[in-house]
């Protein structure tokens, strides 16, 4: 990686997903943690009917880059700049699950039959 890494996370479902931080910037070498949170639902959604998806954007971004240079802007592809996209279908879990999920293991999403974390994902560019 050659400098900072500005990312953005969003849903299809805003509704449904609180997502925090939804947007950020990574320096090399660091991790950032994000909580998705699921909103009470009146009528919970099945595996099987559930089409909800994060698409996880990035790119790199200046040195002296700070959270004021994250706008809109920074993510259309039109700025001519390298956009990184990763798009993670959501997967539901049986409630059957041990309590006992380490933490790293808790911070999973399953994608492809793939465990891929977000940090994984930042890794990757």
């Amino acid at each position: 990686m050659n400098g900072p890494v500005a990312f953005k996370v969003l849903t299809t479902n805003k509704t449904v997903y609180a997502v925090r931080p939804n947007t950020g910037i990574i320096l090399p070498g660091t991790t950032c943690g994000i909580t998705v949170t699921m909103r009470a639902q009146n009528e919970p959604c099945t595996a099987k009917e559930c089409k909800d998806k994060f698409k996880i954007q990035s790119v790199l971004v200046s040195a002296s880059a700070d959270l004021n240079h994250i706008t809109k802007n920074v993510f259309d592809k039109e700025e001519g700049l390298s956009i990184e996209e990763y798009k993670l279908p959501v997967v539901y879990l049986s409630t059957a699950l041990p309590l006992s999920l380490e933490s790293e293991q808790a911070n999973t999403l399953l994608t492809d039959g793939t465990n891929l974390n977000f940090s994984q994902v930042f890794r990757l560019i």
